[in-house]
């Protein structure tokens, strides 16, 4: 039997391998290429199909791209003082009612001090004042006693008419006096509500040196630092309000026209491609984003873009698992048919959250 020689130069057989095969052989070679070649392009046409079959919506829902914002508060002080305590940081995450800011209080204090004064002494003029009243009784008594008394002997002819007549005089200056000692009383009494309520303005001026987050949420911007002179009203913080976030669309005039206020509808963000988050269809604009010609054709109508905004659940940043909030980027799932079944992809892990 003949010795068979293969020799492999650079990528293809030398004519002795050629002559080697059979031509059975190489007929059969050929068709299991091409079968493998049809079952591959089969098998990549059929993943190609699933995955679109996979991708597209159902009727009466649809989609558009988006971006989460959260809604910016700016923290400021009421009150004009200097700075002595910023005790945030940009990107810090807040509690409601926490402390972020401190104003040098030394000048309140003051004020609350002196009020605090001044609200004594008024409560001591009432008491003057009482006591004036108490005296004036008893001269009222006295005189009234004195009346009677010679009113008594003038009717016995004892006493003179004139003595009566005194008597009488004495007893209206003593009613007189007293009536002037109870409005003294009185005015004592609302020198001490107006001196409390002097109190209580420079109390509310002295806690105000604290400047607390009205919101919780994450701090974008920190305007001043420590040591700055800030007026009444003065920008320190600004907040991003975790619990008022939303997302905007825009949509064609056919679709924005079907969605119904409050229905459900889904977003799916480019960071958590995975994770499907509820949120609440809470605005369509009336008015497109910009301004149609008088006629329109049906196609100009087409082209008209309302701008849409969904809610998200207050505990959009516990689902984000402490990811920032404001300014992901992602495709939110509407629904122009509230009676539409979401598919199984958009469906919320947590149903109560619908």
């Amino acid at each position: 039997m003949p010795q068979r020689h293969l020799y492999l130069a650079v990528g293809r057989w030398q004519p002795d391998l050629e002559r080697d095969i059979v031509p059975g052989t190489r007929n059969k070679i050929l068709g299991v290429a091409v079968v493998v070649a049809l079952g591959l392009g089969g098998w990549v046409a059929w993943t190609a199909w699933s995955a679109a079959a996979r991708d597209r919506l159902p009727a009466g829902i649809v989609s558009a791209n988006g971006r989460i914002e959260a809604a910016s508060v700016d923290v400021a002080t009421e009150v004009p003082g200097r700075v002595t305590e910023i005790a945030v940081r940009e990107g810090d995450r807040v509690a409601r009612d926490q402390t972020v800011a401190r104003l040098d209080a030394a000048t309140a204090e003051a004020a609350v001090n002196r009020a605090e004064a001044e609200a004594e002494r008024a409560r001591q003029a009432v008491a003057v004042a009482e006591a004036a009243r108490a005296a004036q009784e008893a001269d009222l008594t006295f005189a009234r006693q004195e009346f009677d008394r010679t009113a008594a002997l003038a009717d016995a002819d004892v006493a003179s008419h004139r003595a009566h007549q005194q008597a009488q005089q004495a007893l209206a200056a003593a009613e007189a006096g007293l009536a002037s000692r109870a409005a003294g009383v009185a005015e004592a009494t609302a020198a001490v509500g107006a001196a409390d309520a002097a109190l209580d303005s420079t109390r509310i001026a002295m806690a105000r040196t604290v400047i607390a987050a009205p919101v919780a949420g994450t701090v974008l911007y920190r305007l001043v630092e420590t040591g700055a002179v800030i007026p009444a009203g003065g920008r320190i913080v600004t907040l991003l309000d975790l619990s008022d976030v939303k997302m905007t669309v825009f949509l064609p005039a056919g679709d924005a026209g079907r969605l119904v206020l409050g229905d459900s509808a889904r977003v799916i963000l480019d960071a958590l491609p995975d994770t499907v988050l509820p949120m609440t269809v809470s605005f369509v604009s009336p008015d497109a984003q910009f301004t149609p010609k008088t006629v329109e054709t049906n196609a100009e109508r087409e082209r008209l873009m309302f701008r849409i905004e969904l809610r998200a659940p207050a505990d959009l940043a516990e689902r984000l698992g402490g990811r920032p909030v404001s300014g992901l980027r992602g495709i939110a799932y509407l629904r122009t048919d509230p009676g539409a079944a979401w598919p199984d992809r958009l469906a919320v892990a947590d149903a109560a959250a619908e």
